[in-house]
């Protein structure tokens, strides 16, 4: 009896060893478990924080979106402009050739008015003389008449 009594108290010993292996085994795997739920919980605390700051980021996207889009609008603009201003450019030497042409043509223009007055008042002195040339071939022939008959 007392081996079977010995044998019994082994047996509930075996039976303690291994009941308490199994403990401290589901200890570690609680503490295991209990880690991960935190982590999981910590996850889900962002998670949730990130779906909150959701709307926030539709709300950012779409003022980028219109951001966007006025920036394309400004740099349309400024094209336009900086297209202007090569036609402006562009514009001013073809202003300044044509007021040079106009300057060599007033100075050519008063040349030429110079040149008429001469040429007018040579011709008016032309005029004249025709006049005179003519009198004294009027007179001449007149003396010479006068002199054909003084001469008969």
């Amino acid at each position: 009896m007392e081996t079977a009594l010995r044998h019994e108290v082994d047996q509930i010993r075996l039976e303690l060893e291994h009941s308490e292996t199994q403990r401290h085994e589901l200890e570690s795997q609680l503490q295991v478990q209990q880690l991960t739920c935190q982590e999981l919980s910590y996850q889900v605390d962002q998670m949730r924080e990130t779906v909150e700051g959701v709307p926030q980021l539709h709300d950012l996207q779409r003022e980028n979106k219109v951001l966007s889009e006025k920036i394309a609008k400004a740099e349309n603009t400024l094209d336009k402009y900086k297209r202007k201003l090569e036609e402006i450019g562009e514009l001013k030497r073809h202003n300044k050739v044509l007021e040079e042409q106009v300057y060599e043509l007033t100075q050519k223009n008063s040349q030429l008015e110079d040149d008429y007055r001469r040429v007018n008042s040579f011709k008016s002195l032309m005029e004249s003389y025709r006049e005179k040339v003519s009198e004294l071939e009027s007179k001449g022939a007149v003396l010479e008449t006068q002199l054909a008959k003084a001469e008969f």
